[in-house]
């Protein structure tokens, strides 16, 4: 084979390098803005629950304030209609809170598998590029025993005579009785 050959092989293996380092470092930022996204995912869940924790507390209390102490509705406070629509606006107020963090859980939940499938696919792509390198690698090395077959070839098949280099240039001439050269 040609020097040519063995440059252009040495650039493609080259290019392919930079491909694998550029595949590498997609695969490491999506992995970081999953990673990400798992942790916002996470904090979005514990508040939800939070919310549902504290409003089935606060229901909880009211219900215990609601019941009848001393039977009369006079002397309980909580019975005072002023005060039940207080409850009531708040409960609305802590539901709306929790279908608006129910959403914004759900909307991190769809972020974080569209991320999860896009760096699954980066991983694909960075293991592809790399089993690429690894034929080429391959290929390289069965070419390099071809030429050096060939070489080992060639000078078996010209005698003692004058020896080339694996490139084909003239190399030196061998030791021959002074007659033979």
């Amino acid at each position: 084979m040609s020097s040519h050959h063995n440059a252009s092989a040495g650039a493609s293996g080259r290019a392919l390098k930079v491909v694998l380092e550029a595949a590498q470092v997609d695969e490491t930022e999506a992995a970081r803005q999953l990673a990400s996204l798992v942790d916002a995912e996470t904090a979005a869940v514990r508040q939800l629950e939070q919310l549902l924790q504290f409003l089935d507390e606060y229901v909880a209390a009211g219900d215990r304030a609601t019941l009848p102490a001393g039977h009369s509705t006079g002397s309980n406070p909580a019975l005072n209609p002023a005060l039940l629509g207080n409850r009531y606006l708040f409960v609305d107020r802590l539901m709306d809170a929790l279908k608006v963090q129910h959403r914004r859980r759900a909307s991190i939940g769809e972020e974080v598998a569209r991320q999860r499938a896009r760096w699954v696919e980066l991983q694909a792509r960075r293991r592809a590029v790399e089993k690429l390198i690894e034929r080429h690698r391959d290929r390289e090395r069965e070419q390099s025993e071809r030429r050096e077959q060939a070489l080992l070839d060639a000078v078996a098949n010209s005698g003692p005579a004058r020896l080339h280099d694996h490139a084909g240039h003239a190399g030196r001439t061998a030791l021959l009785p002074a007659g033979k050269r």
